[in-house]
């Protein structure tokens, strides 16, 4: 039998929870950066390190090749995580379904060989596809196809 795998990624596809992102965005950035997060860039479709750089920029901050940011980013990714972890039963109250997501999460059950899962770091993905897949080869095959995202949201 052949088997499919979908992966969903979250945030925009099948839920919106920006207003509970964007309040726990501004607290890590402050607390790592040590200033408030005055301008948020735009977040859909970028990975976490080009939406942080772009914050870094869009903030008055340095992006001088010393490196200095990039020491920043996974400070960033721990402290984000933890305020959202924070704010897990904001997701749910302030969080909204996004049209259609449902019916699509329905649809794509009731297919035959199908595997849903959600997408969020590739060693999440990567651990997902471990289960499905017992040859290594299978697992970084289907990894090389996919839009994966740093592990700075949990």
């Amino acid at each position: 039998m052949l088997h499919r795998l979908v992966l969903w990624n979250i945030d925009l596809t099948l839920i919106d929870v920006a207003k509970v992102v964007r309040a726990a965005y501004a607290e890590a950035f402050a607390e790592v950066v040590g200033r408030p997060l005055v301008q948020l860039p735009q977040m859909v479709g970028k990975t976490e390190p080009e939406i942080f750089f772009d914050a870094l920029g869009r903030n008055g901050v340095s992006l001088r090749a010393d490196g200095e940011s990039e020491r920043l980013l996974a400070p960033f990714g721990a402290e984000f995580a933890t305020r959202l972890a924070a704010r897990k039963d904001l997701l749910t109250t302030q969080g909204t379904l996004m049209p259609g997501a449902a019916e699509a999460l329905r649809a794509v059950a009731a297919l035959d060989g199908v595997v849903q899962s959600v997408l969020q770091t590739e060693e999440e993905a990567r651990a997902e596809l471990e289960t499905l897949f017992s040859d290594p080869a299978e697992v970084e095959k289907w990894l090389r196809r996919m839009p994966l995202k740093t592990p700075a949201v949990a």
